[in-house]
Formats: C-alpha cells, structure tokens, sequence
C-alpha cells in the first residue's frame, strides 16, 4: 500500500472530492461499516483545466457501493451575494454614481434602491477592470 501512497505523491496526483455521500461503500451488517474505496485520481493539469471536476456519488440500488461518476460542471449556488469594499468608498466616481443612482430611484423604495445600487456598481467596476485590462495591453506592447 505505501508503494501506491508513493507512486500517487511521485506524481503529484489530486484524489477529487466526494460530493453527494461521505462514502463509497457500506457493509449491510447490523453494525454497518463505512468507507471510501472509490477514488478518481487526476494530474494537476486536468485539475487546472477542469477546476470545478469533482466525482459525485449517486444512491446505491442492489450494490453494497455508491455508483460515481466524473463531473466537470459547475455548480449553480444561485446569485453571489453583494460584497462591499472599503477602498471603493475613497473612489470619489464611484460614490457619486451611487448617490446619483439613490436620487434618481427614489420613491421605489429602499429594496429596489439597493438593487438600481448594485446595479451600477457592478457597471461602474466592468467597466474600470475593463480599463485596466486596456492600459495593461497598452503597457505590454510598448515592452
């Protein structure tokens, strides 16, 4: 066993999370015994194409083992929710889009403020990175 421990590290080999069970195997014993024999192994280059690839368990049917298979989607946690940086509120452009954006939604009440807010901040920071990404190209091929 410490021959194939070795082999994984040598290569450098990911064994990819578990989602859907703790485990792969369980005996039907009336003291049940759990465990994860099914692995799937991966190089760190797939890793870095695939950074969502997972293996997934599914419900076992006459098996004592889960059935798994590869998964390379990503998964949908639904909306990311609104983060807020300190430094932002030193941009003077950004804090005046957003008292613009509250004058001009008022009325609407507070809720659909907050949305027209983020709204516009997530506009404002496309287009800085947008920037960003523009002068960085300008750099490089000055170079």
């Amino acid at each position: 066993m410490r021959v194939f421990a070795d082999f994984i590290d040598n290569l450098c080999l990911i064994d990819l999370p578990l989602q859907g069970s703790q485990f792969t195997w369980s005996s039907f014993r009336e003291r049940p015994s759990f465990s994860r024999l099914d692995r799937i192994l991966v190089s760190p280059e797939v890793a870095a194409l695939w950074p969502n690839i997972s293996k997934v368990t599914l419900s076992k049917k006459i098996s004592d083992h889960n059935p798994i298979y590869l998964s390379i989607e990503e998964h949908n946690w639904g909306p990311k929710p609104f983060r807020w940086f300190d430094s932002w509120s030193e941009d003077k452009n950004l804090v005046d889009s957003i008292k613009h954006s509250c004058l001009q939604n008022q009325g609407l009440g507070l809720s659909n403020i907050l949305k027209m807010c983020k709204s516009d901040i997530k506009s404002y920071h496309l287009q800085q990175c947008n920037a960003e990404q523009s002068s960085i190209k300008d750099l490089e091929e000055k170079c």
